[in-house]
């Protein structure tokens, strides 16, 4: 927005899916620039961006996930399974409670008042300890963050119940 309010670009490439990014496109739009949306092609069946934020754009360019990775280093194409949610299930043992010793009884009241929603924070510690754990990321793969979550829970629960 700021580049776009100064008249510094004509154009911009977005690669979201957000709807609440459709604001900043129609300001942007507001401004002059024409407004390129990058998507990645989904999961049949599934969206990945928000239909407001598709009718909105200028344009919609829709890539492959292994066209998408050969522009960012870091992106090693599809994520792998990580096997033995077992350990991830430890992982979340133990971030729970590792958390749960330093938390005030206010942190745990608001914890637990918010459930089944971890804060952002806390949540990412907890993505960012399995992946450590595992040796490779976690995104894209529902099923050992959800393992991951319900582990992280089951101990919060427990301490409800004390």
């Amino acid at each position: 927005m700021t580049l776009a309010r100064d008249g510094a670009i004509g154009e911009a490439f977005l690669l979201a899916g957000d709807e609440d990014l459709r604001e900043g496109v129609r300001e942007a739009q507001d401004k002059g620039v024409r407004v390129t949306l990058i998507g990645v092609t989904p999961e049949p069946g599934t969206r990945n961006q928000s239909q407001e934020l598709l009718y909105e754009s200028d344009d919609v360019v829709t890539l492959t996930r292994e066209e998408i990775c050969a522009f960012f280093s870091t992106l090693k194409g599809p994520y792998p399974q990580v096997g033995g949610s077992a350990d991830l299930a430890d992982v979340g043992e133990s971030f729970a409670k590792r958390w749960l010793e330093s938390a005030n009884s206010d942190e745990i009241r608001t914890i637990l008042e918010n459930r089944p929603r971890i804060p952002p924070l806390i949540d990412s510690e907890l993505i960012h300890t399995g992946e450590q754990t595992v040796g490779t990321s976690l995104r894209g793969n529902e099923g050992a963050r959800h393992e991951l979550r319900s582990s992280f829970w089951k101990v919060i629960a427990d301490k409800q119940t004390e």
